[in-house]
């Protein structure tokens, strides 16, 4: 299942306007899925990259986290219903499809802040089971 808008200038998985991430998840794990991939941007560990597009009211304890609080937020939920997560670098700046130049570094990110994964404060392999 691929769950974009990481890498938009929303900074948020797209859907958090209508539905409970929780929910969400819940429902990809009913339909049988077993991995989400989540697109991601390197600007989403700019300061100033705020998230948005959220109904807090649907996703209260994500109001005031930054982008990569939102995936560590989806990354613990994902490991206590069973789910595994792809992290994918899918571009530098914010934006949709792939970068322009068809590479992962542009001018204003010449090198990978690094990865999610090494960011994340709960501890999980991306799409493996312990």
């Amino acid at each position: 299942m691929n769950w974009f808008g990481l890498e938009t200038d929303t900074f948020s998985p797209h859907g958090l306007w209508s539905r409970g991430y929780r929910e969400m998840m819940d429902q990809m794990k009913a339909a049988g899925f077993d991995t989400i991939r989540l697109p991601y941007c390197d600007q989403l560990f700019v300061a100033g990259s705020t998230p948005g597009g959220i109904d807090f009211s649907k996703n209260a304890d994500l109001q005031g986290r930054t982008g990569l609080q939102i995936i560590d937020a989806i990354v613990a939920y994902a490991g206590t219903i069973g789910l595994r997560i792809i992290l994918d670098h899918h571009r530098s700046e914010a934006g949709t499809s792939a970068n322009a130049s068809g590479l992962w570094h542009t001018p204003p990110f010449p090198s990978r802040p690094g990865s999610p994964t090494s960011k994340c404060s709960r501890p999980a392999t991306p799409a493996m089971r312990p």
